[in-house]
C-alpha cells in the first residue's frame, strides 16, 4: 500500500532539487486564523521553482478513497491553496481518483511504480 510519505519522496523526486531549479516543503500549515483562514488548513506538498519565472505549485497527497471524499466535501481547504499557487495537482494512489472528479484545473498525478505519471495536467495561472 503506498502511504503519504511515499507519495512525498515521489513529488520531491519529481521536483528534483538536484539543480537548485525548485525548492519543496513537506506538511506546509496556513497562516492561520489572523488572516482569516482556519488554523487547521495544511497542504502537503508545495514546490517553488527558483530560476525564471517563479512558480508555486500545490499538492494535495490522496492515499484513500475516503481521504479524497472528504477532501471533495471541503472544498475551502483545497481553494484556499488554488488561490496563492500558480498550480494546484493531486497527488494520488492508483484506483483513489477518478478524473471526471476533479475540479476544474486541478491536476492530477498518480502513482507508477517508484514515480508519479501525470493523468491531467493542472492549469498555470499568472
Amino acid at each position: 500500500m503506498t502511504t503519504a510519505a511515499d507519495m512525498i519522496e515521489r513529488l520531491r523526486v519529481k521536483y528534483s532539487t538536484d539543480k537548485g531549479e525548485w525548492a519543496t516543503f513537506a506538511e506546509i500549515s496556513a497562516p492561520g486564523e489572523k488572516h482569516g483562514v482556519k488554523a487547521d488548513r495544511r497542504i502537503d506538498f508545495l514546490a517553488l521553482r527558483l530560476w525564471g519565472r517563479s512558480t508555486l505549485v500545490a499538492v494535495e497527497v490522496k492515499v484513500s478513497r475516503a481521504d479524497w471524499l472528504a477532501e471533495l466535501a471541503d472544498p475551502d481547504k483545497r481553494e484556499y491553496f488554488e488561490r496563492r499557487a500558480n498550480a494546484f495537482w493531486i497527488a494520488a494512489a492508483k484506483g483513489v481518483v477518478e478524473v471526471e472528479e476533479l475540479p476544474d484545473g486541478v491536476g492530477l498525478f498518480v502513482t507508477h511504480g517508484s514515480r508519479l505519471r501525470i493523468v491531467r495536467a493542472a492549469r498555470y495561472y499568472r
